[in-house]
């Protein structure tokens, strides 16, 4: 446990860590072009106008982590932290809380309004109230019959997946008194993943495919539907009304519910194997593979989504992936670093020419290597300037800059900056 030092001098979007210092001393120094960051164990400091993937806060062994709007929260065994994302200077933990128990595994978690619910492995369900974030308090505790694999609020019914027993419901109209509906008796194993559309909850299952729930009244869950075709269930992520159901060895699933009967239908896969969690964030969908690699798939159009880019890592650890609308947080070990989201460019073929005014641009290949084509249409003659930038907001190459005529136009670009060096490989727009 110590202070990192970082080189914020590589001009990549990971930053090269060059040491790493004992004690819990925290303090920030310049040394001609790089930064030192001298930072306490459990929090370092970021910079302003960066999001550096470096960690801003760490978390123990059987942590968990959930995302709402701009804001992290982050169960461990021993400590609740709430991390601002968009803070001014950079993402920000700004409140914490002490655990009253300190040994158990945090397994799962759900918010409704100013309550945070937290599951453990000991049985338990705890109420925090985060109305402050910056101080959040510990409301109430629920004893559980077993271990809470899955939590899920929503319309004011808070839903408790209970490995070996069944499904609990609990009233929430009074956030931090939840009284108890019901114990449904349904088959609940380990945590596959969980998610309600509509008055459908979907849990998925180790060896029988995707088990569909109707919960129109939360007094008596009954199982209506199974969506066959897997045995290695890892996750379940929700794309608008598709469904994600991704694989410990096959392929990504894609399922969609019939507007009208409401009946579920396999509408395609995509090729990602091996993946362990799933998440959503705007319109990008992000799944972590096995070996660490992180997969992107691009959710703007219907039907099967696009795998459009990898972020390549090393490791990943268990619940590594969190995302908002702008931004993706990625657990390395006991560390999250923060990304932006990707900038999705289209992948349409050649364009039409706009109503608009403005030129519609079209990149082919997407991904590429070594070279894609970058095609516009203008409606009328005028000079045109055409750039590009990293996730990061930088120049990085001017394409084009000057008059043009008015018509289709396109450019080559083999991923170089305006000196001719090679880029790393990444997402730019």
């Amino acid at each position: 446990r110590g202070s990192g030092i970082y080189d914020f001098t590589v001009a990549t979007v990971e930053f090269e860590q060059t040491g790493f210092l004992p004690g819990k001393h925290a303090d920030i120094h310049e040394e001609e072009s790089r930064t030192v960051i001298l930072s306490e164990s459990e929090l370092a400091i970021g910079l302003p106008g960066v999001l550096p993937p470096a960690p801003i806060w760490t978390t123990g062994a059987g942590s968990v982590s959930l995302e709402d709007d701009d804001y992290i929260f982050s169960a461990q065994r021993t400590r609740l932290y709430v991390v601002q994302v968009d803070a001014p200077f950079g993402p920000e933990a700004i409140g914490s809380m002490i655990f009253s128990v300190t040994y158990a595994d945090r397994l799962s978690m759900a918010l409704d309004g100013f309550a945070l619910y937290i599951g453990d492995t000991h049985d338990r369900l705890e109420v925090v109230d985060v109305y402050n974030l910056r101080i959040p308090r510990h409301q109430a505790f629920r004893t559980l019959p077993g271990d809470p694999v899955g939590l899920i609020a929503d319309d004011g019914i808070l839903y408790v997946l209970i490995q070996d027993f069944g499904i609990q419901t609990y009233d929430i109209a009074d956030f931090y008194d939840p009284q108890l509906i019901a114990l449904s008796d349904l088959e609940i194993g380990a945590d596959h993943g969980a998610v309600k559309l509509g008055n459908h909850l979907l849990v998925g299952t180790e060896s029988f495919g995707v088990n569909v729930f109707d919960v129109s009244d939360p007094a008596s869950v009954s199982l209506v539907d199974n969506l066959p075709g897997r045995h290695y269930i890892s996750d379940l992520a929700l794309a608008g009304d598709r469904l994600l159901v991704t694989d410990r060895v096959q392929s990504t699933q894609v399922w969609q519910p019939d507007a009208g009967t409401g009946e579920w239908t396999l509408i395609g896969t995509v090729p990602a194997s091996r993946i362990l969690d799933a998440t959503v964030g705007g319109d990008v969908a992000y799944l972590r593979q096995e070996f660490g690699d992180v997969y992107m798939l691009d959710l703007r159009s219907d039907g099967v989504p696009d795998l459009v880019d990898i972020l390549p890592t090393s490791y990943v650890s268990d619940g590594g992936i969190v995302a908002g609308d702008d931004w993706v947080s990625v657990r390395w070990g006991p560390d999250h670093r923060i990304y932006p989201a990707p900038c999705l460019l289209e992948t349409t073929a050649a364009p039409q020419l706009p109503a608009a005014s403005a030129p519609v641009l079209a990149a082919a290949p997407n991904p590429f290597n070594p070279q894609t084509r970058i095609s516009f249409a203008l409606n009328e003659p005028g000079e045109v300037q055409l750039r590009v930038f990293d996730l990061r907001g930088r120049h990085v190459d001017t394409l084009i800059e000057g008059p043009l005529r008015a018509g289709h136009h396109h450019v080559d670009w083999r991923g170089t900056d305006a000196s001719g060096r090679t880029l790393p490989s990444g997402v730019y727009h």
